[in-house]
């Protein structure tokens, strides 16, 4: 009923109503009178839960970003569910509604940091430079800067580090997979493209956890150069025959 009297208001703006609707699908008899553009009332009044989906954007945007202030001052195992609801402004059920526990909010921030972290890593060129990329620096910068606790990576996510580790990897594997698919070549490769992915992500996630407890003390360039070189190690390999 509610589909039917949307689409009754929808016909009156037009000057013609031999605009057919189906379920699922869309035509119509080109072209129309109409004063409007059709897909902007296509979307205001047969589809109102759109705006729905901006919210839920700044909902989640704002509970990340609230865990990562709180982030700067605790570990990740000290902070808890009724503190990041308290920080970010939010209720219990508006949190749950995006996500099931705390781990699943720090992945999402993770998504977005490895996304950020590649982001310059786009060509064949880029993979094998021995010149690292200012993303890689600028993100390996900023790991430093706020690992002011020095504790090691699977204490700072206490009980949650087993399963953080598994999905963080799986995440970061997935996504090296997908941006050296359009890097390269592929199937001219060596080593099997998802071995390859995995292999590169447990080095970068190695790597992370090694600045993190601080066993890496020189600079921030020449740790992303370090990193480089393996990274172009394991290219080469995997491309050289």
């Amino acid at each position: 009923m509610q589909i039917s009297t949307r689409w009754n208001n929808l016909s009156k703006t037009f000057h013609s109503t031999d605009y057919p609707l189906a379920i699922g699908c869309l035509s119509y008899k080109p072209p129309y009178t109409g004063a409007f553009h059709f897909p902007m009332l296509w979307r205001r009044y047969l589809n109102p839960t759109m705006p729905e989906l901006t919210k839920t954007n700044r909902c989640r945007k704002r509970i990340q970003q609230a865990f990562m202030e709180l982030l700067k001052d605790k570990d990740y195992c000290d902070i808890t569910v009724v503190e990041l609801l308290e920080k970010a402004d939010v209720g219990k059920t508006t949190f749950y509604r995006h996500y099931e526990r705390k781990l699943d909010v720090f992945l999402a921030i993770h998504d977005s940091l490895f996304e950020s972290f590649f982001q310059d890593l786009t060509t064949l060129e880029d993979w094998l430079s021995l010149r690292p990329r200012s993303s890689v620096i600028a993100m390996l910068n900023r790991i430093s800067v706020q690992s002011s606790f020095r504790r090691s990576m699977s204490y700072k996510l206490g009980n949650d580090a087993p399963q953080a580790h598994r999905q963080l990897k799986y995440n970061l594997t997935t996504l090296i997979e997908q941006r050296l698919a359009v890097a390269f070549e592929t199937d001219n490769f060596i080593i099997p493209l998802p071995c390859l992915a995995s292999s590169l992500a447990a080095v970068y996630l190695d790597f992370i956890s090694q600045l993190f407890s601080d066993q890496l003390s020189y600079s921030v360039e020449d740790k992303a150069a370090s990193l480089q070189r393996l990274t172009q190690a394991l290219l080469r390999a995997a491309i050289e025959r």
